[in-house]
């Protein structure tokens, strides 16, 4: 599971490729990948024209499940109609980081 929070294409697109690579060299088939937005990094999953869409949505066809905090949506009053329609929520970061990482995944902190 990868936990981006920090805002910025830069950071977004460092994330991005550390997921893309990770998959590149374990093989698609070989590993579960799972990002988890919040904080300054949810515009990243919202529609726009910041450029990464295609890749998140390539990704996602993948099996890349990519997923905004709602804590983080109802901090920043981040309607749900503006985020990119394979956007899934979890309750809290936090908690689906705890639950990942107790169910044996492993934790990349990325941005």
């Amino acid at each position: 599971m990868f936990d981006l929070s920090a805002d910025g294409a830069e950071k977004w697109d460092g994330a991005l490729r550390n997921i893309e690579n990770l998959r590149k060299a374990l093989g698609p088939r070989m590993v579960e990948v799972h990002l988890i937005v919040h904080g300054k990094a949810f515009p990243l999953l919202q529609k726009s024209d910041n450029g990464l869409e295609p890749r998140l949505k390539a990704l996602r066809d993948a099996g890349v499940r990519l997923s905004l905090c709602r804590n983080t949506m109802k901090r920043f009053d981040v309607p749900a109609d503006s985020l990119l329609p394979y956007t899934d929520t979890v309750d809290a970061a936090v908690a689906e980081l705890v639950r990942k990482q107790t169910a044996g995944w492993a934790y990349i902190k990325v941005g």
